[in-house]
């Protein structure tokens, strides 16, 4: 494969050119279904169909949003998303969830005239405790992009343009949320005055502590974050915009081999060139394993707001494009948990070894593989659950047996999209099917695991539990009341 790099004023692109002559079958063209178009088009350029409308989508504001916008509209067929909160080990073996899962994932498409359907696939991650956060930074970046007649993508668009839109959408939300982090410190500012004024005495008590509660809330606001990564997929043609550590695998088959590529720059400090950046801004990077260094929100460690005028978060995205071509097996979007956890396995099991970046990725790999030759029920949701529980199993158990000191195994979110799939089809019908995994070798037979705990926390729980029916080991009663 051969790789190009073109850079221009204000990106650069990543291209990707594949020969296609003699690598296999050719893929089938991913076909759209009919849809009934929506009637206010003005609203809705795109057409995209919407189970629920709602009339506040066209907000310019952070609250005008509907948080049901993805929720609502027309999912893709080729995948599947599987989400798991984190969890707390305790001696003795015992385990407690803690808090709702970080991220936001979706696989949304529309169909603005035949053959030309247009898929979206998305990962966001809310940070320093909002999934809120997370879930309107989502919604606003698909809206701007697919429902903004300012500056929609169609599917007959050129690379360039589709580029130019997707990084220009995600400008928008980084300006709205600048408008709104502005209007918050304006009123924490006021209400801070307000404070030291007041004395807090029985008289006016009640009114110091509501002032107190109002603040805290809106620095909780002010500290929330999120990565964003964004798949645009349009036949062949596959866009990549991103801003965080979240990561985008690539499964292909060479030589009748699974091969595992990273897709996109990730922002953290494992990347050379963001250690240097911040290095030269002068600052510390000793705490900051595993943290975003550039994402949407998170006011307080950006330049402009950080109390010591260093900040390390920019909101500058990477934005890139490929072809696919027919040796294009899988894409796999995960969180930064995923990647976490499975190198701390990784890291217990071959303890006098360096593991690095790419031995994780295709770790990952390795995991969906087994699941999409293994799962009891083939369908896309349930072979992504079942890897992050496989991950999860294979964590805690190295927990459990006293072998590793981590106590906590992190939130994680994993997206499985089929690039062989056509769009009648309900189940996998990869190449990969028939091929031996690349690093990890199963050799004894692994018990059925689910997180249990995490199921009524999970949106996609009624798939979970239905799949889970199928196996008929589960009390289906108990089922029933989680349901």
């Amino acid at each position: 494969m051969t790789k190009h790099l073109v850079k221009t004023s204000d990106r650069s692109q990543e291209l990707f050119s594949r020969k296609t002559s003699d690598r296999g079958p050719k893929r089938p063209r991913l076909l759209s279904d009919p849809h009934t178009k929506d009637p206010n088009k003005q609203n809705n350029p795109n057409n995209i169909v919407f189970k629920q409308p709602s009339s506040q989508h066209l907000g310019s504001k952070m609250e005008e949003i509907a948080d049901d916008l993805l929720d609502s509209a027309e999912k893709c067929e080729n995948a599947g998303m599987g989400i798991s909160s984190q969890i707390y080990y305790y001696k003795g073996g015992r385990t407690e969830p803690h808090g709702e899962p970080p991220d936001i994932a979706f696989h949304v498409k529309t169909t603005q005239s035949e053959p030309d359907t247009l898929r979206v696939f998305g990962l966001f991650t809310g940070y320093n405790g909002s999934t809120r956060f997370a879930k309107y930074a989502a919604n606003r970046m698909v809206f701007e992009m697919l429902m903004e007649p300012n500056h929609l993508i169609k599917a007959s668009d050129n690379n360039d343009k589709i580029l130019d839109v997707m990084r220009e959408s995600f400008d928008n939300v980084e300006r709205i949320v600048n408008e709104e982090i502005k209007e918050k410190l304006s009123h924490m500012k006021i209400m801070s005055w307000d404070l030291e004024r007041l004395q807090p005495n029985l008289q006016n008590q009640d009114t110091y502590r509501t002032i107190q509660s109002r603040i805290t809330d809106l620095n909780n606001d002010l500290k929330a974050g999120s990565t964003a990564l964004v798949v645009m997929m349009i036949e062949k043609r596959l866009f990549v915009l991103n801003c965080g550590n979240s990561r985008l695998l690539l499964v292909s088959m060479e030589a009748d081999k699974p091969r595992c590529e990273l897709l996109n720059d990730v922002h953290d400090c494992g990347n050379n060139e963001e250690q240097k950046r911040l290095s030269d801004a002068g600052v510390d990077t000793a705490n900051l394993a595993y943290v975003p260094t550039r994402g949407i929100g998170d006011t307080f460690h950006k330049k402009d707001f950080a109390p010591d005028g260093i900040g390390y978060v920019v909101p500058e995205p990477g934005v890139f494009r490929y072809e696919l071509d027919p040796s294009c097996q899988y894409l796999i979007i995960i969180s930064s948990g995923v990647f976490k956890n499975v190198k701390e396995s990784m890291k217990h099991k071959e303890s006098n070894k360096v593991i690095t970046d790419e031995a994780v990725n295709w770790q990952i790999m390795d995991y969906v593989l087994h699941e999409v030759k293994n799962a009891y029920t083939p369908s896309y949701t349930s072979i992504a659950q079942g890897t992050l529980d496989l991950i999860g199993r294979v964590h805690f158990d190295n927990f459990a047996k006293g072998e590793m000191d981590v106590r906590i195994r992190e939130g994680m979110s994993l997206l499985l999209v089929d690039l062989t799939a056509s769009a009648a089809t309900e189940y996998p019908v990869s190449q990969l099917l028939d091929t031996q995994l690349s690093i990890t070798s199963f050799d004894q037979e692994i018990e059925p695991y689910v997180d249990i705990y995490d199921i009524e926390s999970q949106p996609n729980r009624k798939e979970i539990i239905a799949d889970l029916k199928k196996l008929e080991i589960f009390d289906c009663d108990s089922l029933d009341m989680i349901e």
